[in-house]
């Protein structure tokens, strides 16, 4: 999605909005980043009366998204801002951009530097300890917020608690795979009590942080907020920060290895100074966290071996996944679980992503 496309039909949803049909822009639509669920971008209006005269920037999330995802992203943002979390505040959440993509967030423009711009070895030393404080302090916060805000949004409670069911959608894909089953079928005999509950980001690690002043000014991307077992939280920054894509300066990558070994040690000992986790559930949903990830890694891989469609919220993941940390997630799954994990194999090259267009 390109900002072009989205910028008159949001200029139209914002002149009514606002109730003001003169409404221009001061700063056109233009890309920030993306995700692998909404495409994201700065703007600012020009003489619009305040907080609407200042920076904006539209979450929109990719045709085909639940519109529920963006008013639960909303009430996220909503549950932890009233409770003195540092998140942006969300002005708008729409269904449909006339037909531009799914449903959006308008929110403000959160301040600071994101951790990715911050990657010098004083910010290195210091992230485990920030995520640590900012984690612990998530998860001291009141769930009743969070369902509150959900109803407010229309949204069911069930909507906010997380489904360990075999009827999710990683689990349904899941079936199609003989090994990613048997993982299923290990995560069913071992589903633990989820009573002690709490918010969740889902992916809460240093790159959704932004930093201002050495501290931690704001927690951006609530898509995965959910309530659960605080060791989910934990589970899902070991997977990213140990097995996700590559990520930071030239100079610095030799050192990467070591750092994604360290970085969680040191921040979950910090966690630990201000609340107790169990190891057992971190690695139960470590593979939990790592069969959704192997099942859309699986699925795009069969696709592109059969030169059929990629479904478009498995794409942009999937792909970004499937790399060279992906047999170490495999080796470690299977030393969680005892279960050998076997995949299609991996097409390569990967085709032009006009191969990969969306239904």
């Amino acid at each position: 999605m390109e900002a072009a496309e989205i910028a008159e039909p949001l200029l139209r949803y914002l002149r009514k909005a606002l109730g003001d049909p003169r409404l221009s822009y001061g700063v056109r639509p233009s890309r920030i980043s993306g995700g692998n669920e909404t495409d994201i971008f700065g703007l600012q209006l020009s003489e619009a009366s305040e907080p609407f005269d200042r920076p904006l920037v539209a979450r929109v999330f990719r045709a085909g998204a639940a519109a529920e995802r963006a008013r639960l992203e909303a009430a996220a943002h909503r549950a932890v801002t009233e409770q003195g979390l540092a998140a942006p505040k969300v002005f708008f959440v729409g269904d449909e951009l006339d037909g531009v993509g799914g449903s959006f967030l308008i929110m403000e423009h959160a301040g600071g530097r994101s951790a990715v711009e911050l990657l010098q070895p004083s910010m290195l030393m210091r992230l485990p300890a920030l995520l640590a404080e900012t984690m612990a302090a998530l998860h001291r916060l009141d769930v009743a917020f969070l369902l509150t805000a959900a109803e407010a949004a229309g949204l069911d409670r069930l909507s906010m608690m997380l489904d360990l069911s075999a009827e999710t959608r990683e689990r349904r894909g899941a079936r199609e795979f003989p090994s990613l089953a048997a993982l299923g079928a290990w995560l069913d005999a071992r589903r633990p009590d989820v009573s002690r509950s709490t918010i969740n980001h889902g992916d809460l690690h240093p790159f959704n942080l932004m930093i201002d002043g050495g501290r931690v000014s704001s927690v951006l991307d609530w898509t995965r907020a959910v309530i659960a077992p605080p060791e989910y939280d934990i589970a899902a920054n070991r997977i990213i920060v140990r097995y996700g894509p590559v990520v930071g300066p030239g100079p610095l990558r030799s050192l990467i290895p070591l750092y994604r070994s360290w970085f969680p040690r040191r921040f979950e000992a910090l966690y630990r100074t201000y609340l107790p986790f169990d190891e057992s559930l971190v690695r139960y949903f470590e593979v939990q966290r790592a069969l959704g990830i192997l099942t859309d890694v699986a699925l795009r891989r069969r696709a592109m071996a059969s030169n059929t469609v990629v479904p478009p919220d498995r794409d942009k993941s999937a792909k970004a996944l499937d790399g060279p940390n992906l047999p170490r997630l495999v080796a470690h799954v299977e030393r969680l679980s005892g279960i050998r994990v076997e995949l299609p194999p991996r097409v390569c090259p990967d085709p032009e992503p006009s191969r990969r267009a969306s239904r």
